[in-house]
């Protein structure tokens, strides 16, 4: 027994030994130091100085600096924000300060923007921003930061009141770059070979550029091949004043966003490694050309005019997303004055016409947003322009968002969305998966002599749907048009094997139930999903799946 009890007094001594050994100050500056790198903000470094004289001098010497404001307060006082942005500032110039003759930093943040979905309008502490705070954290990232810099600043209100912030910053080892500058006025500096010699990845945002100083112009040299080598990754948006762009890059960049450039009227892009291309909200170029001859995926919007755009690698690619299509056009007419708009969605034709290797497609399908008006003849005033989407052989996966608003006094809750939706599926004969996303089809269409239900009988004319195997609908309402497009489906693709149906609830009461009486045709409805309201006083489905197996003719129920 006495033997027992030592031998556990003296596990227990051995243990408790053991505890009081700091293991962790025993390893060397280097690894405490990518420790140190893993903590998310400057002051969480800071603080480690407390845990013992080992660590004290730790901090100083960081590879990485993050000041940030965190995520955005649920509760919060212009008072409280304002305070929080003067310590920000405080604490990210000492930073800088004292490390601007000390070792080098591979990761610098400072960030006064919050991180949620509306971070942008709700960024802190411009009042207290000086243009020469800025000037410092630039001029540091660009002599002793080896590897992320990120500055993101808040917009000013008004965001009339902008401030020069001085020239973009160069590096010769800054690896990857972030500037969201708070629509700051910026000249872009006359830059010689191998300015960004080592970055890979840059994302400029918010900027504004000196409008007829050509720095538009200086902008596609500072980030051509012979000042950006080795970049892959570029992204620029929401910049103004920019209104031509001409990038002629080296074969490493795999992939480049342009989104938001309001101002941008003239693109041409010489990329041979190019991989993916994004062209979104730049609504005002007229003519664009595009070499790459290695490009999978466009994502696009509007590129241009049809007449002015040249496409090098258009047939190799494989993927369009956020194309935009016009259901129908309205052609000129002598009564009402108006213009021809064939331009608006010309390129967008062209490009489905010359993208020959297609196979994932994503389109946004616009409705008329003007008035219908009562003419005996209709197919002179407006035209069809799913008849000019080509036959799409290759494509196996398609997603159609699908806005059905009205516009307007012709307006009466939105267009009828059926007809043109079964109209584009019918281009597409191989597809073995399609998505449907439905916005602004609250309510019929009561206008007959609308085209947007045409032609009548358009549900009559079973579509060629051999390979179809999933199908997903989003924002469903019980409305005849849409009703007749399940049906069209089902009744089209024979090895269908799973459709869901989600609903538009916010067309519901509360606690108000959808009575989902359709034809199962060879399959079987039940409920996909359930809601539950926050006090629990109803629940109820939020969709619908159909499995394909149950006797034909079954009905959903509840």
């Amino acid at each position: 027994m006495e033997s027992t009890n030592a031998h556990e007094t003296t596990a227990t001594t051995t243990a408790a030994a053991g505890a009081d050994v700091d293991l962790i100050s025993d390893l060397n500056d280097d690894l405490l130091l990518r420790i140190l790198a893993f903590l998310p903000a400057a002051n969480d470094v800071a603080r480690t100085t407390v845990l013992s004289s080992r660590w004290r001098h730790l901090w100083s010497a960081a590879t990485a600096l993050r000041f940030n404001v965190g995520r955005n307060p649920k509760v919060r006082t212009s008072a409280a924000v304002e305070s929080d942005a003067r310590r920000l500032i405080a604490a990210a110039d000492a930073a800088v300060t004292q490390r601007a003759g000390g070792p080098d930093v591979e990761d610098l943040e400072i960030s006064f923007i919050y991180a949620s979905d509306d971070s942008r309008y709700l960024g802190s502490g411009a009042a207290n921003m000086a243009s020469a705070h800025v000037a410092a954290w630039l001029r540091f990232a660009s002599r002793r930061v080896t590897g992320r810099f990120k500055l993101a600043l808040p917009w000013r209100r008004p965001l009339a009141d902008k401030v020069l912030l001085g020239e973009l910053p160069s590096s010769v080892r800054v690896e990857e770059m972030s500037l969201t500058l708070g629509k700051a006025i910026v000249s872009v500096p006359v830059a010689g070979a191998g300015a960004f010699p080592a970055l890979t990845d840059l994302v400029l945002s918010d900027a504004q550029l000196h409008a007829g100083a050509g720095d538009d112009l200086r902008l596609g040299h500072l980030l051509s091949s012979l000042c950006c080598p080795r970049l892959r990754r570029l992204q620029i948006t929401c910049v103004d004043g920019l209104a031509a762009l001409h990038l002629d890059m080296a074969g490493t960049l795999e992939e480049l966003r342009l989104g938001s450039l309001y101002n941008l009227v003239s693109l041409e892009v010489h990329a041979p490694g190019l991989r993916v291309l994004g062209v979104e909200a730049c609504l005002k170029i007229v003519a664009a050309r595009i070499s790459a001859p290695r490009l999978e995926v466009l994502a696009t919007n509007h590129i241009g005019r049809k007449e002015r755009l040249v496409f090098d690698g258009v047939d190799s690619v494989r993927r369009i997303e956020g194309l935009e299509l016009s259901s129908h056009r309205r052609r000129k007419h002598e009564e009402f004055n108006e213009e021809d708009d064939e331009v608006e969605s010309s390129a967008a034709v062209w490009l489905l016409q010359h993208c020959t290797g297609l196979n994932w497609l994503g389109v946004e399908v616009k409705m008329p947003c003007w008035r219908v008006k009562m003419h005996e003849d209709l197919e002179e005033m407006y035209k069809d322009k799913m008849t000019d989407v080509p036959p799409l052989h290759s494509i196996r996966t398609i997603k159609i968002e699908v806005t059905a608003f009205g516009s307007g006094r012709g307006r009466r809750g939105g267009h009828n969305i059926g007809a043109t939706v079964a109209k584009l599926i019918a281009k597409c004969h191989k597809i073995e998966f399609l998505s449907i996303d439905i916005w602004g089809a609250k309510k019929e269409c009561s206008d007959l002599s609308c085209i947007c239900d045409r032609p009548k009988d358009w549900d009559k004319q079973k579509l060629s749907l051999e390979h179809l195997k999933y199908v997903k609908i989003r924002n469903f309402v019980f409305r005849y048009s849409q009703i007749r497009l399940v049906r069209l489906l089902l009744v089209s693709a024979p090895v269908l094997e799973r459709m869901v149906v989600k609903l538009d609830l916010y067309c519901l009461e509360d606690g108000e139930e959808v009575d989902f009486d359709l034809p199962c045709y060879g399959g079987r409805w039940v409920p996909y999903v359930w809601e539950c309201s926050e006090l629990g006083l109803f629940v109820r489905p939020k969709g619908y799946e159909w499995i394909r197996g149950s006797k034909g003719g079954e009905r959903a129920s509840n």
